[in-house]
């Protein structure tokens, strides 16, 4: 299901006027697609923050435009954040059709993570996300695999993911996602490397 975010269209003005909205809690952001002109628009920050930590990044939102009963149906296609507070600063929505198949970055929800440490091994996560293609109404709001029954040396590559119906993988099928390691083996790489870096600081010296 998509969520909706409320906004409202933004004056295009100077520099001057963007960082006043911005130290007023106001995140500035524009949305484009096919055949049609870019918006600029303004969005609570406050609002905008709770609802994506709540839902994520990822998937279908409705942006609903103040003084307008027609909302339009996006996808976060970019966003910028500020380098010390963290704070969003600006937003770049991708308007789609919902006849016309996208391709969207889809995080991956990892379950039994727990059940795998506690017998001493190592969850390497590689990667968090893959692309797909599908329509937009079919984008899940993640994907969730299993791991808890893996054991040390196996992995996980794209492929071996469950999509829902009508969802087509776009990233490569061999991608390596995920391994499982023994917390023996890491130590000991990791004196390895340790070691390693010794020599070359010795060589140097």
């Amino acid at each position: 299901m998509a969520q909706t975010l409320q906004c409202e269209q933004r004056d295009v003005r100077n520099t001057g006027y963007l960082k006043d909205l911005k130290r007023k809690g106001w995140v500035p952001g524009v949305i484009y697609g096919k055949e049609t002109e870019t918006i600029s628009i303004l969005l609570s920050g406050k609002e905008l923050e709770k609802n994506l930590n709540r839902h994520g990044y990822h998937g279908l939102f409705t942006l609903q435009m103040k003084g307008q009963s027609k909302p339009y149906s996006v996808l976060i296609r970019s966003y910028q954040k500020h380098p010390i507070s963290g704070k969003l600063i600006h937003l770049d929505f991708l308007m789609v059709q919902a006849n016309e198949k996208i391709t969207s970055e889809i995080g991956i929800q990892w379950l039994g993570e727990e059940e795998i440490e506690k017998t001493g091994n190592l969850v390497q996560i590689i990667g968090r996300n893959v692309d797909i293609s599908c329509l937009p109404t079919d984008i899940p709001d993640t994907l969730q695999m299993n791991i808890s029954s893996l054991g040390v040396g196996d992995k996980v590559v794209a492929g071996d993911l469950t999509l829902p119906e009508g969802v087509e993988l776009v990233t490569d099928a061999e991608t390596t996602l995920l391994n499982i390691a023994s917390s023996t083996k890491a130590s000991a790489e990791e004196m390895d490397a340790n070691l390693d870096e010794d020599s070359v600081k010795d060589a140097v010296e």
